[in-house]
């Protein structure tokens, strides 16, 4: 995959920079609380034997069956690793967004192209390019 990222993106300034490059894994945390929403739906009822009860029981089971498949993951660390891969240090990981330049800023971004591909060539308006070796996150060329 090749993505061509402006240096003007739509961030979150109140975001630090590891929490805007961890929105690589929103898809993951909104299929937790629907699943947690459906559990609690189900710990509610009473209608043990409806339609709609088991209705819910089979979205919980397809849904839990697709994340306990991807859950494995350990995000925090494959956030850090693609961050520092990018040239960040630990010290910039809690700073916000709207700390940075405009380019850093975009650079905060490019973990939700690496983290959904992890084979991913990226360029700026600027004349480098930048490939991310998809076994550790660090920058390759």
């Amino acid at each position: 995959m090749i993505a061509y990222l402006p240096q003007h993106l739509l961030t979150n300034d109140s975001r630090t920079v590891f929490e805007e490059a961890a929105q690589a894994f929103a898809h993951v945390f909104e299929m937790q609380h629907e699943i947690e929403a459906l559990n609690e739906q189900l710990s509610t009822r009473t209608d043990y034997e409806s339609a709609g009860y088991y209705e819910i029981i089979e979205q919980v089971s397809a849904l839990s069956e697709k994340f306990y498949s991807i859950d494995e993951i350990n995000y925090d660390a494959e956030v850090e690793k693609i961050l520092l891969g990018l040239g960040f240090v630990r010290d910039d990981f809690n700073r916000p967004t709207g700390e940075f330049s405009g380019g850093w800023a975009c650079v905060s971004n490019w973990p939700k192209s690496f983290c959904r591909n992890p084979t991913c060539s990226c360029s700026t308006s600027l004349p480098t390019t930048w490939i991310l070796n998809p076994y550790n996150g660090s920058r390759i060329s």
